[in-house]
């Protein structure tokens, strides 16, 4: 629980100020820049796609493995973010956010299941 907690609040912390941050810190871009729309296109599509074949990923490194990978995504969008202010920089930073989300997150969530017995998940 812990992990998904973390995960999910290292995901909601940059996406809620980064449209914003970029429109303030980049110069010509409008609030309703294409650029902006294509970085957080880019972000959703890494949050969801990857999960098509990230439980054959879990299986093939194991649960743990596959959410420490996720973290440490998660981290170095912080560091990508942290170090700069360029459209690069957001595009890098989001889109590893996207996919250590979708890694830590469903491996969280498979670790959590299978710390219960099988009686009690129906509960």
């Amino acid at each position: 629980i812990l992990a998904q907690v973390t995960v999910q609040f290292a995901m909601s912390t940059p996406m809620s100020g980064a449209p914003l941050e970029m429109t303030d810190r980049i110069p010509d871009l409008q609030p309703a820049d294409f650029r902006i729309s294509a970085c957080i296109v880019l972000h959703v599509f890494l949050m969801f796609i990857p999960g098509l074949w990230m439980g054959d990923i879990i299986v093939l490194l194991g649960e743990r493995l596959v959410m420490g990978i996720g973290l440490l995504l998660q981290t170095g969008c912080m560091v990508v973010c942290l170090t700069g202010t360029h459209l690069f920089q957001f595009y890098i930073g989001l889109s590893l956010l996207g996919l250590g989300w979708n890694s830590a997150f469903v491996a969280s969530t498979l670790v959590l299941v299978k710390s219960h017995t099988a009686s009690e998940r129906t509960k």
